[in-house]
Order: C-alpha cells, then sequence, then structure tokens
C-alpha cells in the first residue's frame, strides 16, 4: 500500500501526519517514508534515524544558462511569451 500526504501550504503538518503514519505501522512491517520537500525537509527530526552504513548524496541541478536566453529560443523556433500574456 502506497499512502501520500500532499499539500501546497507549509506548516500545515503534513510531515507530522506522514512520520507519525510510518511510526504506527512499523511494527508491521517496513515502510518507507520519502519526504519530497525540496525546502526543508524534516522527517529525520521526528523519525530519528540511525544510519549504520551506506553514504549520503545530496544531486544538485545543474542549469544551463544558455537555454533561458531568447536567442535560444529562437533558434529552436519557440516563441518565448511573459506571464502577463497567460493572464
Amino acid at each position: 500500500m502506497i499512502v501520500s500526504v500532499a499539500g501546497g501550504k507549509g506548516g500545515t503538518g503534513k510531515t507530522l501526519v506522514a512520520t507519525s503514519l510510518a511510526l504506527s505501522v512499523a511494527g508491521r512491517g517496513r515502510p518507507s517514508p520519502g519526504n519530497c520537500d525540496f525546502e526543508e525537509p524534516g522527517d529525520h527530526i521526528f523519525l530519528k534515524p540511525v544510519l549504520t552504513n551506506g553514504s549520503v548524496c545530496v544531486l544538485v541541478p545543474e542549469v544551463e544558462e544558455t537555454k533561458f536566453h531568447p536567442s535560444y529560443h529562437a533558434e529552436q523556433g519557440l516563441t518565448v511569451t511573459g506571464a502577463d500574456a497567460l493572464r
């Protein structure tokens, strides 16, 4: 079973609910909580994991600056419009 806890507003208790669910079923299997919060994932605060082996890494995306230049879009046959045009 996969259970997701989601919401668009911060500070509503999503991490608390998700970690509480994971802890409540911990005796009935092996829950694998995953936090997709890009800014402040806080599962470790509630779960207090102990890392016994392996390594931890953080993937950081690389931005290709040239692809944000209008001339790149023109070469690709794309038209860039501002957010005001979408209203």
